[in-house]
C-alpha cells in the first residue's frame, strides 16, 4: 500500500468463498477439457463442446417431429373412466404407461361418474366429518374424493393428466335393463357415452382403464371415425369376435349426443357397445367385421 493512499475494505467471507470457487470451476473446466478428471459440471460443459454436427441435426429432427406430432394431434384427447378406486388403480396404470412410451397426445383425461359406491376416502367417517360432507356416497352432490381417493387423484395430476366429474347418464327403459343396476361396474361403464358431447374436442380416443398399453398408440388417433378394437364374449376366448368398447375412436358433435339419448329411450340395445352399432361406421370398420365373419 502506497503511503497516503486510502485502506483497501475488507473482503467479506462471502466474497471470498465466492472468488475461491470461481477459481475451482476453472480449474475443473480446464482439467475436463484435457479429460483428466469428470466432474459433473465440467462434463456437461466438455460434452457441449464436443458435440458433433450430426448430433445436433439428429437432435433438431427430433424436436421438430415432436412439434409436428403436437400439431397433429392438437384438440385431441386420450379419454378413460375411473369411478371407484378399483378403477382409478387401472387409470393409472394406463396413464403410466401412456406416459413412458411418450405419447404426445395434449390432453389425457379421467371422467369421474357420480351414482357409483363410491370411494374409500368416502366411506371413511371421520374423513368425512372432517371435509363436513353429510350425504350418501352415491348422492348427486358427490364430488371428486366421494367417487376416487384423493390418493389417486394426486396420481392422475402428477402424471399430467386432468379428471372430470360427470353426472350419470338419465334413466330410461334401456338403463333399467343393466345388469346389477346402474351403481355397479357395468352401469358405471354405461356412462362413457357423455363423451359424445365434449366438442372442445376434434377428436377423442376412449381407452377403458384396465386395457394395458404395452406401446406408443399414439398412431390410433389417426384412424378414421369409429375404429375400434375386437374383441370376443367375455369367458369364451373363442367366440367370433365383434367390435368392441375398450377402444375406439369418435369425433364428438351435439347431433351424436342427441342421437343417442334418443336411442336409448329404447330398451333395444343390450349395452353401450349396442349403441356404438347403431352408428353408420366407415369402410374401415366394415371391411374388418367382413374379414371377421369369413374367418
Amino acid at each position: 500500500m502506497l503511503p497516503g493512499s486510502p485502506p483497501r475494505p475488507a473482503l467479506r467471507k462471502r466474497d471470498v468463498l465466492e472468488n475461491m470457487w470461481n477459481i475451482i470451476a476453472t480449474i475443473i473446466a480446464i482439467f475436463a477439457l484435457l479429460g483428466v478428471v469428470r466432474h459433473p459440471r465440467a462434463s456437461r460443459w466438455f460434452k457441449r463442446l464436443m458435440t458433433s454436427k450430426e448430433e445436433l441435426a439428429a437432435r433438431a429432427a427430433r424436436k421438430e417431429a415432436f412439434l409436428e406430432a403436437q400439431t397433429q394431434f392438437k384438440d385431441t384427447a386420450m379419454i378413460t373412466l375411473a369411478t371407484g378406486d378399483a378403477a382409478a388403480k387401472h387409470a393409472v396404470v394406463l396413464l403410466q404407461a401412456m406416459r413412458d412410451y411418450g405419447t404426445v397426445i395434449p390432453n389425457l383425461i379421467v371422467l369421474l361418474s357420480r351414482g357409483g359406491m363410491g370411494s374409500e376416502d368416502c366411506h371413511n367417517e371421520e374423513l368425512r366429518q372432517k371435509r363436513n360432507r353429510h350425504y350418501h356416497c352415491s348422492s348427486k352432490y358427490v364430488v371428486e374424493d366421494d367417487i376416487v381417493s384423493q390418493k389417486y387423484l394426486d396420481a392422475f395430476t402428477r402424471l399430467g393428466a386432468t379428471y372430470r366429474v360427470i353426472d350419470e347418464i338419465p334413466n330410461t327403459e334401456y338403463t333399467t335393463m343393466i345388469p346389477g343396476g346402474r351403481a355397479t361396474f357395468w352401469g358405471m361403464s354405461f356412462n362413457k357415452l357423455r363423451i359424445f358431447d365434449m366438442i372442445e374436442f376434434k377428436k377423442i380416443l376412449f381407452i377403458d382403464a384396465d386395457v394395458l398399453v404395452m406401446k406408443n398408440i399414439d398412431h390410433i388417433m389417426l384412424e378414421p371415425d369409429f375404429t375400434a378394437a375386437f374383441t370376443t364374449e367375455c369367458c369364451n376366448g373363442g367366440a367370433r369376435g365383434k367390435l368392441g368398447g375398450g377402444m375406439w375412436i369418435f369425433e364428438p358433435s351435439h347431433a351424436r349426443w342427441n342421437y343417442t339419448m334418443e336411442m336409448i329411450k329404447s330398451p333395444c340395445p343390450d349395452s353401450d357397445y349396442g349403441v356404438r352399432l347403431r352408428f353408420p361406421p366407415p369402410k374401415s370398420i366394415l371391411i374388418a367385421t367382413i374379414f371377421v365373419e369369413l374367418n
